[in-house]
C-alpha cells in the first residue's frame, strides 16, 4: 500500500518516500529486481504515484543525458546502481559508482541521491540504501 503524501511534502521527501515504498514492495515479494532497469522503472512508478497525488504533480524524467532520474526542473537528480550478474556484488562497479558520485556532487540540482540495492535484499541492510548526496 502506497503512503499518502501531503501537498507540503518537498521534492526530496517524495524521493525518500518512493524509495521506502519500493523497498516495502520488494520485502513483501511483490517485486523482484533483475537489473538496474527494473530498479529504475519501479522507482519511477512509485515516484509517479506520489507525484500524481499532489495538487501540482512534479515532472519526472528517466535517462536524460545526465542522470538515471530527474525530478522537477533539475530539483532532484538520482543515480541508481544494481549489482552486475556474477560480478561479486559491486566490486567491479567501484569506478562507475565513484563517477556517479562525482557527477551528482557537481550536479546543478538542489538535491542528489545515489540509490543502491543488493541482488538479494535484506530489509535491515537496505533501509538506508538511498543516500542524500547534496
Amino acid at each position: 500500500m502506497t503512503k499518502k503524501v501531503t501537498p507540503q511534502l518537498c521534492v526530496s521527501a517524495i524521493v525518500e518516500s518512493a524509495w521506502q515504498n519500493l523497498l516495502s514492495e520488494i520485502e513483501k515479494g511483490k517485486i523482484k529486481l533483475l537489473s538496474e532497469g527494473d530498479l529504475q522503472a519501479h522507482l519511477f512508478y512509485e515516484l509517479r504515484i506520489i507525484s500524481n497525488s499532489l495538487p501540482n504533480p512534479v515532472e519526472i524524467h528517466a535517462e536524460d543525458e545526465r542522470v538515471d532520474l530527474t525530478l522537477g526542473r533539475d530539483v532532484v537528480h538520482i543515480e541508481l546502481k544494481f549489482p552486475k550478474e556474477g560480478a561479486g556484488e559491486y566490486t567491479s562497479q567501484r569506478k562507475d559508482i565513484f563517477l556517479d558520485l562525482q557527477k551528482l556532487g557537481s550536479s546543478q540540482a538542489d538535491h542528489a541521491y545515489l540509490g543502491i540495492v543488493r541482488r538479494f535484499l535484506s530489509p535491515l541492510l537496505n533501509r538506508q540504501s538511498i543516500q542524500h548526496i547534496s
